[in-house]
């Protein structure tokens, strides 16, 4: 069974959506004062060029069935990407609050290996950068981190199976639908047939009282042309009158 149908349905919503959140970051890191040097900021920019045209492929159904699980984690690792490069540039822990949301997004991945392939990457790329950056905070963001991770990968693996439980009851539930309808389909068609045998046989039960009616009425009009025929021979052999006698014998000869 496969949910790749889901997983593009899904896409409508969570693309535009990951795509939104890239750019308001982009947006709000100056406002922060935490945007990161401008060789790296326009880096970030191509990052989310990358994210738009995936997600406009993956929107318009561009992008073939197999691949369509990575389309859709390649435009959150684009973001990964961006927040791993602003955070190793700016050295400041702030990126690590949006790497542990980025934790948060791979759950909702339809495939498990590139769930754990995500989290994986956020944990492997966040702590040893949050360690780097340093703070009085950096075990708090770590546990948080590795934390972050295993409810996340918990959730995937709920929400996957109740997807897959519910993929199944629906496939089920088309598969009797379809046996119904073709039972019904078959049920018409014997009725249809019956119909027409039934038509066939008032047919003939017309035609043989038809015939029957017919056969009767023969019968009846022979034994009145027997009548006039037998009497005709007896008054021919009465008659003398020659005229008379010539008709009596063309009724005769008319009634054989």
């Amino acid at each position: 069974m496969t949910i790749a149908p889901v997983a593009r349905e899904r896409g409508r919503v969570l693309v535009p959506s990951a795509v939104i959140a890239h750019a308001v970051l982009l947006v709000l890191v100056v406002p922060l004062g935490i945007a990161p040097p401008l060789p790296v900021y326009i880096f970030d920019f191509v990052m989310l060029a990358v994210a738009i045209g995936l997600g406009a492929l993956l929107l318009r159904g561009r992008v073939p069935e197999r691949w369509i699980y990575v389309a859709g984690a390649a435009v959150q690792w684009t973001g990964l990407v961006s927040l791993v490069a602003s955070m190793y540039a700016t050295n400041r822990q702030a990126y690590a609050l949006l790497m542990i949301l980025q934790i948060a997004t791979a759950s909702v991945q339809l495939d498990t290996r590139i769930a754990m392939a995500s989290i994986m990457m956020i944990l492997g790329f966040g702590i040893p950068l949050t360690i780097r950056a340093g703070g009085p905070d950096t075990a708090a963001f770590v546990c948080v981190f590795v934390l972050g991770g295993y409810a996340a990968l918990v959730i995937h693996l709920t929400m996957r199976r109740a997807l897959v439980r519910s993929e199944q009851d629906r496939e089920t539930a088309a598969d009797a639908a379809s046996r119904l309808i073709a039972q019904l389909l078959q049920l018409q068609q014997a009725n249809e047939e019956r119909e027409r045998l039934h038509e066939q046989l008032l047919h003939a039960q017309r035609m043989e009282a038809v015939g029957t009616l017919a056969a009767g009425i023969a019968h009846d009009m022979n034994n009145v042309l027997a009548s006039i025929r037998s009497l005709g021979h007896l008054l021919v052999a009465d008659v003398s009158d020659t005229k008379l006698r010539t008709d009596i014998e063309q009724i005769i000869a008319q009634t054989e």
